[in-house]
């Protein structure tokens, strides 16, 4: 399956989710793949979903935030970008 991740503060890019793993998991190293391997993404939330006539759940909309990890010596975790996800 692949997910597009939508950030506002970089393009967006593609990630292949494998079999064995969670869509967030993909959605993380796309992230990285984008800021940099000390950002994460915080706080997926499904902020709306499609279902079809059957009541069945067709697409989902997740958001998170993309924060970086602190330096070495402390400090806080500065956001960075927002992040957007749809599954279908």
């Amino acid at each position: 399956m692949k997910i597009t991740i939508s950030l506002r503060n970089a393009p967006d890019t593609i990630a292949i989710v494998k079999p064995s793993e969670p869509w967030q998991t993909a959605a993380a190293r796309a992230v990285k793949r984008a800021h940099g391997r000390r950002a994460s993404v915080w706080g997926w939330t499904c902020n709306n979903w499609q279902e079809d006539r059957a009541g069945r759940v067709i697409a989902s909309f997740y958001c998170g935030t993309v924060v970086s990890t602190p330096a070495q010596r402390g400090g806080g975790h500065a956001v960075i970008d927002e992040a957007s996800v749809t599954i279908r």
